[in-house]
């Protein structure tokens, strides 16, 4: 009796076991088919966020060539003016742009489609200021001079900042005739004014000009550095209605 009351016991006990080992193996198929859950979710959360991001990439991307075109039709019916768009480089040097010879050349893949609208309307503010005024005329001809670098002080930069500033805000002044700029373009506009601004500062003052994932690391650092101090809209100044590009008018953006 003794010998059978332990192997019932021990029949007990394997019993008790076999249940345990079963509800931990289910319980470890439960736990990992949770895990499974999660990650399958978080996957799928993941690419819905990503195409969704995507999607509005494509979108923003898709309006500013929409914008881009306006601008090149409007420039040429209203003024005149000849922009080509290319994807081969200028020259040897790997300029950005170039007007020369009544026409705009521009290699949009130095700063995509964005940059290149940017490129357009700062140009043309340029032109609207060489054909228009001679306040700075004397800025030019330290600008203009050669060879690089240039010693330039502190009181310059500040100088030649204004001069700058007004053509970008007359490229703005440009925008605002050919479709609705909102405050996100704006504020991407500003960022690429001081991107750019000192960027051909460098230029000037070493010589050297930046790659072209050189100048978008440094709009992407202005875009986190200036993202809380762009509080204003960038005032636009009107353009006139009609402009006299008589003379070896040359501009360069590197």
């Amino acid at each position: 009796m003794h010998l059978n009351f332990i192997e019932k016991v021990t029949k007990v006990t394997q019993d008790k076991v076999k249940k345990l080992q079963l509800n931990v193996a289910f319980l470890k198929i439960s736990l990992t088919m949770y895990v499974l859950s999660v990650i399958l979710n978080l996957s799928f959360l993941r690419c819905f966020f990503e195409n969704l991001k995507l999607g509005g990439a494509k979108m923003q991307e898709k309006t500013l060539q929409t914008y881009l075109n306006r601008i090149v039709l409007f420039l040429r019916d209203k003024y005149e003016i000849d922009v080509q768009l290319v994807d081969t480089p200028l020259n040897i040097a790997r300029q950005v742009a170039q007007w020369s010879n009544s026409r705009l050349v521009i290699d949009v893949r130095e700063r995509g489609t964005m940059g290149t609208l940017f490129i357009t309307c700062h140009v043309f503010g340029h032109l609207v200021q060489y054909t228009t005024t001679k306040k700075y005329s004397d800025i030019l001809a330290v600008v203009n001079s050669r060879p690089l670098p240039l010693d330039l002080d502190e009181e310059f930069k500040k100088r030649y900042f204004i001069y700058e500033k007004e053509a970008f805000q007359i490229g703005k002044g440009l925008m605002e005739k050919v479709f609705e700029v909102d405050k996100e373009l704006d504020r991407l506009y500003q960022i690429f004014m001081y991107a750019d601004y000192e960027h051909f500062w460098e230029y000037l003052t070493t010589g050297h000009g930046s790659s072209r994932d050189e100048f978008k690391h440094r709009f992407e650092g202005m875009k986190r550095s200036l993202n809380k101090e762009l509080k204003e809209s960038l005032q636009s100044i009107d353009s006139p209605e009609s402009l006299l590009l008589s003379g070896p008018i040359e501009i360069i953006v590197v």
